[in-house]
């Protein structure tokens, strides 16, 4: 079971005293906080997985927010384990950890199938691109060339990771077809 958490770039980093002060209100052996410690402050690291190394990784600039992986054997207990690391965590760093569905990439995450409703944005976000195009200065190629690069690369991203209804492709070329 893994958990890839993103959360809202409410800072740049997670500060490193945040990591540390996790494990040990968690009771990690101060031997372990002291490794990660170590991880977190030292110019290289590695890790060791099914007992090999990974290739040697830089650390720059601390850990970045939507880097939090928690990795674990899928089962109800462990799942519940990692449902108090996330309060815990929630609660030392104050950042709210989300709902579905949520957005990763641009693209809209959720277990169960969007609704129209949640894919509104897509036609909302063609028309707001478009509002602010100059039209008396663009023939026609000029137009077309501007909509090909920019409003329908809004649903071909998504259309690389699921269906979208008729409805909102149909709201885009609409929207499209009013601006030639």
């Amino acid at each position: 079971m893994i958990y890839k958490i993103d959360i809202e770039k409410a800072f740049d980093t997670i500060e490193w005293p945040v990591i540390l002060a996790t494990l040990r209100r968690m009771h990690f052996p101060e031997i372990w906080i002291t490794w990660i410690k170590s991880c977190l402050s030292s110019s290289s690291f590695s890790f060791i997985v099914n007992g090999h190394h990974t290739i040697w990784i830089k650390s720059s600039r601390g850990v970045w927010q939507d880097d939090l992986i928690l990795v674990t054997k899928a089962s109800r207990h462990k799942a519940r384990y990692c449902l108090i690391c996330l309060n815990l965590y929630e609660n030392l760093t104050g950042i709210k950890l989300g709902t579905f569905p949520f957005k990763y990439l641009g693209i809209p995450i959720s277990p169960k199938h969007l609704s129209i409703n949640q894919l509104s944005y897509m036609p909302d976000k063609a028309q707001q691109v478009i509002s602010t195009w100059n039209l008396s200065s663009l023939s026609l190629a000029g137009r077309t060339t501007l909509l090909n690069s920019t409003v329908f690369t809004i649903p071909n991203y998504i259309l690389s990771v699921m269906n979208l209804p008729v409805s909102i492709l149909n709201s885009i070329s609409k929207i499209a077809h009013n601006f030639l």
